[in-house]
């Protein structure tokens, strides 16, 4: 097999952004708007075809300031939290970032997006945003931080507020 020029990086360390592309929860909605009959909404038809973000993932692969990377398959709340186990960390996420067009339940329990959740050295968050949107079109939105492992659920906040949410995502067998 070809070897490839991406360096694996995993671990998220304290003071990283946390940033995911494009929009969550059109996948889960489309899952329910099909569900209910409704076959041609264009969440329906982002969830019959929706496509990972391999190109992006490839350029974020290349960049030294992203500590790690994984889509978005089980639901950002799920997701995280295989960051937060793998790097032995904690995560605080701003609902109100969360970029989505649907119901928030949606874009934080809702799966099969396969955007992209990652952490960023937070120094550098900022310009990456920029420099990713610049070029592939497409956002990349912080959304919350790493922080001090607490306990192994996610902090969710509301601005500077932090809320109870009873959001699992998919979990497996």
């Amino acid at each position: 097999a070809p070897k490839s020029n991406i360096k694996r990086r995993r671990d998220a360390r304290v003071g990283d952004a946390i940033c995911v592309t494009g929009k969550l929860g059109r996948s889960s909605k489309g899952l329910v708007d099909i569900m209910f009959g409704d076959l041609n909404t264009t969440a329906a038809r982002h969830h019959r075809v929706a496509q990972a973000r391999i190109t992006e993932g490839v350029w974020l692969g290349t960049r030294s300031e992203v500590h790690a990377m994984m889509d978005v398959s089980d639901g950002i709340a799920s997701d995280i939290k295989h960051i937060m186990e793998m790097s032995k960390v904690g995560a605080e996420i701003d609902t109100q970032r969360v970029p989505t067009d649907y119901d928030l339940r949606y874009a934080l329990s809702g799966g099969e997006d396969y955007e992209l959740l990652l952490t960023v050295d937070g120094a550098h968050a900022e310009r990456l945003c920029r420099e990713f949107e610049a070029a592939h079109g497409t956002p990349l939105t912080i959304i919350g931080r790493i922080t001090e492992p607490t306990s192994d659920d996610v902090c969710w906040m509301e601005g500077d507020k932090q809320v109870e949410m009873d959001i699992k995502g998919f979990t497996h067998f």
